[in-house]
This record gives C-alpha cells, structure tokens and sequence, in this order.
C-alpha cells in the first residue's frame, strides 16, 4: 500500500493496466491531466481539457518564481513531446506565452 498515487497524462483509470492495483490500494491519489475526456477518476483531480499538455496543467500548479532549471528543463520537455513540438491542434498562443515558458527559459541559463 502505498500513501500517495499520482497520475500524469492518463485519460481514465482503465489506462493504468498493470499499476491499476497500486492505484486502486494507495490512500490517496491525484490526476494532472489535459484530455477533455478525462471524467476525474482520482480523488483529487488537476484537468484542464482546454490546455496542450500535462505539463501545461502541472505548471499551473506551481508559483512560477520557484521554479528552477531542476523542473523548468522536464516540464518544457514534455510540453514539446505532448504537442509535437506544438503544432498539435491543441496548441496555443498561452501554451508558449501565458507560460511565462520564455521568461522562464530565459531566467534559467
């Protein structure tokens, strides 16, 4: 049993297949996920169907002044991954500029 389950760009419960029983005994589980279909199967779920990504929607949880170079460089990387390298339809102008992404980049060198 585990204290804490968290899922990052999984849609519906049925896509954890063989993590399915760490999920369903963990005391707690949380979802951060960007899929309009998601119906938020933990028992705290972060879903924003509107965004490009999961790490669009984990950013959003984060006070952007306290992000390092540590987190900054992985959350970029899967925000690229997610969209192919945003040209997805899901890709917006406030996936590479309301994300402060730049600045952020740009602070990190």
């Amino acid at each position: 049993e585990y204290d804490l389950f968290v899922t990052c760009d999984v849609s519906a419960r049925d896509r954890l297949a063989i993590a399915g029983p760490y999920f369903d005994t963990a005391k707690r589980t949380a979802c951060i996920d960007h899929h309009i279909s998601n119906s938020g199967f933990a028992q705290v779920n972060h879903i924003r169907g509107e965004v490009s990504s999961a790490c669009e929607v984990l950013y959003g949880l984060f006070d952007p002044e306290k992000v390092v170079r540590t987190i900054a460089v992985p959350i970029y990387t899967g925000m690229v991954h997610d969209t192919g390298v945003f040209q997805y339809s899901s890709t917006s102008v406030r996936s590479l500029t309301n994300l402060s992404i730049r600045k952020l980049m740009c602070r990190i060198r």
